[in-house]
């Protein structure tokens, strides 16, 4: 789960069993995730401006779409967005598209 980046914390406790098949001495692990937000920034310095977005789990297999624009006078313009998949399920390789 930590691997993933979509948790700011983790709680875990051990609680006792609440299923009927499990008898008096079964427990069941108990996991609080606190979900890490996506974010959004706007600037705007010196005659230029900025704006800058990240969205986290996508569609719901622990994505990262970002993308970040700028406008000004010393930049004309610019942009770039990417999304970060995992290629396998231990969260150990990743692909990334990129566009700018």
């Amino acid at each position: 789960m930590n691997k993933s980046d979509l948790f700011a914390t983790m709680e875990a406790k051990i609680e006792r069993a609440r299923d009927l098949p499990a008898n008096n001495e079964g427990v069941d692990l108990v996991f609080k995730p606190g979900e890490r937000g996506s974010s959004t920034e706007l600037g705007k310095n010196e005659g230029s401006a900025s704006a800058s977005a990240r969205v986290r789990n996508v569609f719901g297999g622990a994505e990262t779409f970002t993308a970040n624009s700028s406008l000004g006078t010393t930049t004309k313009r610019a942009f770039r967005a990417s999304l970060v998949t995992p290629l396998t399920s231990d969260l150990d390789k990743f692909a990334e598209l990129a566009a700018r």
